[in-house]
């Protein structure tokens, strides 16, 4: 691909025989399903927002307030998590 290797994301896998995988997510994958999943999420609250008031401005102004809050709380958890080290297993050589 055209991106250096630090824009991917490294998952590894068994398929169906227990062979290991070795696959990779390139950043602007992650990112465009990041953003639709944004859209999807924000169009519910706003869509929910418009079903409890009638009113498309509130609506809006929810569906707006709903990103920038749930940015801020999706960092502060991702930081969090990065601190704990509970679930990870690095394993070096052969699977």
């Amino acid at each position: 691909g055209g991106f250096p290797r630090f824009f991917d994301i490294e998952r590894h896998c068994c398929d169906y025989t227990g062979t290991l995988l070795h696959m990779r997510e390139a950043r602007w994958r992650s990112i465009i399903k990041a953003l639709t999943w944004r859209v999807i999420a924000t169009s519910t609250t706003v869509v929910l927002a418009y079903a409890a008031t009638g009113d498309m401005k509130i609506a809006g102004a929810i569906g707006a307030a709903d990103v920038v809050i749930k940015l801020f709380f999706y960092y502060i958890h991702e930081r969090a998590w990065g601190r704990v080290n509970v679930g990870r297993n690095v394993h070096f050589g052969e699977h």
